[in-house]
């Protein structure tokens, strides 16, 4: 299984950038940002840093998960510069466009479900 220890080594290289492009990211429910993630990362790391992304989510959502917590306090023990952890990344500020994301992302994978319903009555 992939550890934090190798997630923190993934992301060791990443710098804060001011232009950093936002995106959510479904799987975890919450947003990434472009400077988070480098180009080239294995998908284990991207699944391993979802509970991260998912306990980020859940403090802008003011309901902070306990089931990540361990996740999120281990990255931040080892990998403390990793531009994830940048209070406004996580600020209340986001709460409402978050709510909206995901429920963006819901409505689309209903759509995909029903298109594909559809073309399996066919």
């Amino acid at each position: 299984m992939t550890s934090m220890a190798d997630v923190a080594k993934a992301l060791a290289v990443c710098r804060f950038d001011p232009n950093a492009d936002r995106k959510y990211d479904g799987m975890s429910g919450g947003f990434y940002w472009s400077d988070e993630i480098p180009e080239g990362t294995p998908t284990r790391i991207i699944w391993r840093l979802r509970t991260v992304l998912g306990h980020r989510a859940s403090i802008t959502l003011s309901d902070p998960s306990r089931s990540y917590k361990d996740d999120w306090d281990r990255l931040a023990e080892l990998c403390p510069s990793w531009p994830g952890f940048r209070p406004e990344r996580s600020s209340l500020a986001l709460e409402e466009e978050l709510s909206r994301a995901g429920e963006d992302f819901m409505k689309s994978v209903e759509e995909a479900d029903r298109a594909c319903t559809s073309e399996d009555d066919s």
